[in-house]
């Protein structure tokens, strides 16, 4: 039996360039958690929101993405739209204008 892909990894920051360690399942990811979330729901359409380079698969499996301003420049260049800044409290002023219509 081969040996396992660790279920971990290194990521820098996109804010302060901090080295994090992250753990989880090997096959782990919010965009598989996601689109199982939204094929259980039966919803659809997905949008995603996000700000660094962890949300770059999840984009992929969205219907529509949104960036906040701050985002990552190569998170801004994959999404749909770009929001107001976390700063700003860009994801919650968009579901406010546009859930709440």
């Amino acid at each position: 039996m081969g040996a396992a892909t660790p279920p971990h990894f290194l990521s820098v920051d996109g804010y302060t360039w901090e080295h994090w360690l992250e753990i989880h399942a090997a096959g782990g990811t919010k965009a598989l958690a996601a689109r199982r979330l939204a094929d259980e729901l039966g919803t659809g359409r997905m949008i995603a929101f996000g700000d660094n380079v962890n949300d770059v698969p999840l984009f992929g499996v969205a219907d529509e993405s949104c960036a906040v301003a701050n985002a990552v420049p190569e998170l801004r260049a994959l999404a749909t739209r770009t929001i107001r800044s976390n700063d700003e409290d860009g994801v919650a002023r968009w579901l406010e204008e546009c859930v709440r219509g």
